[in-house]
């Protein structure tokens, strides 16, 4: 549901304004009660002290007073109903809000990281230097996504199922899977961090969108190279600490959304690039099935490289049945890709998949439209 506050709409009801102003910031859990409809068909709500209009889906029943999270701030917020019962999906949104404020992208932490492992290892106590060594070996390089399975391992290894892991090693006590698990390598980290406190870093942006279902893959940039901290203050590793623990928490929160009842699974990970860490973003969820084919898919791929700017993929794949949607951020990087765009179909036939279409285009991926699901503010 997305609202916007800045709207001049006459109230809907003689109830005051509100007395304070109300907490749009990500996380945020808020009182919504039903007024009434609306004369053009929406459903008119107060969230806290502020009266709304939502459009509500055909068939919907709203109870007379429920609450919303607010799942994205900024000029349009996003509300996300929250479950008060007691199942999994209550379970689950609780776990989503105490996660949702300290959550941040990979960028910050990669920055923190780089001058860190590219200096002496001497300078380190012996267990941050092991959990270095680990981080180090946990990060892949560009050629980890070379072809299908070694780029199945890499994402196997982006966290979202250490715990199973975890699990497999206790019954048959090898823990080789562990190794090069992302999740894990940050777990020995914060854990080899922890006499530290956690330190926001002066300048770190607290903005990025949590990984939720529905909202599209943020762009993360390479943060800019940090300057190298000689020998590391009590400073620099808490920040490191907190940078690692909010990369922790996203990883969590894609963690319960793959336990959703529509889930979608979010892999993100640093990959090594020239002179620096770059974030490699993957989602895939069930998508709509047509005339009763197979099991469909949708994947969606994005980056952002220094000298490519983002680019990315949108691909649905039903039964053999293939559709890809190239993009890229720059022209020049659009036209390179439109020219290898004929052996990518050749590929994806010796794979035994039928290719229906596969394209490139120059800007923003290309979104299906949906209808508008917003709020508008009636008492702004």
């Amino acid at each position: 549901m997305n609202i916007e506050p800045t709207s001049r709409l006459a109230p809907l009801s003689p109830a005051p304004g509100p007395s304070t102003p109300v907490n749009w910031q990500v996380g945020a859990l808020l009182g919504a009660h039903v007024v009434g409809r609306h004369s053009d068909g929406r459903m008119a709500l107060r969230v806290a002290h502020e009266e709304v209009l939502a459009d509500v889906p055909p068939g919907t029943v709203l109870p007379r007073s429920f609450k919303v999270r607010v799942a994205r701030g900024g000029a349009r917020p996003q509300l996300e109903l929250v479950d008060d019962g007691d199942g999994d999906e209550a379970a689950r949104s609780r776990a989503l809000l105490a996660l949702v404020p300290r959550q941040a992208g990979l960028a910050a932490l990669m920055a923190e990281l780089q001058p860190v492992l590219d200096g002496p290892g001497d300078r380190f106590t012996a267990d941050i230097a092991s959990a270095l060594a680990i981080i180090d070996t946990a990060i892949p390089s560009a050629e980890a996504f070379a072809n299908g399975a070694s780029a199945a391992n890499a994402l196997a290894n982006a966290g979202l199922s250490l715990e199973a892991r975890l699990a497999h090693a206790a019954a048959t006590g090898s823990d080789a899977m562990l190794l090069r698990d992302w999740k894990a390598a940050l777990a020995r980290l914060t854990g080899a961090l922890h006499q530290y406190p956690a330190i926001a870093a002066a300048d770190a942006r607290g903005d990025l969108p949590p990984p939720l279902t529905g909202q599209d893959l943020p762009r993360q940039p390479r943060a800019p190279r940090l300057p190298s901290p000689g020998r590391a203050t009590h400073a620099d590793w808490g920040r490191l600490r907190h940078a690692a623990q909010a990369v922790l928490a996203r990883i969590e929160i894609a963690q319960l959304q793959s336990q959703a009842a529509t889930p979608a699974w979010l892999f993100e990970l640093p990959m090594r690039g020239r002179g620096g860490f770059d974030v490699l973003q993957v989602r895939i969820a069930p998508a709509a099935r047509e005339r009763g084919d197979d099991a469909a898919w949708s994947i969606a791929l994005a980056m952002d490289l220094p000298a490519l700017g983002a680019i990315g993929a949108d691909v649905v794949l039903r039964g053999n049945r293939i559709r890809v949607a190239l993009w890229a951020e720059l022209s020049a990087v659009a036209r390179r890709i439109e020219s290898s765009l004929t052996s990518l179909a050749s590929q994806l036939h010796a794979e035994g998949l039928i290719v229906e279409h596969v394209a490139c285009r120059y800007g923003s991926p290309e979104r299906p439209p949906t209808g508008s699901g917003g709020l508008l503010s009636a008492t702004a």
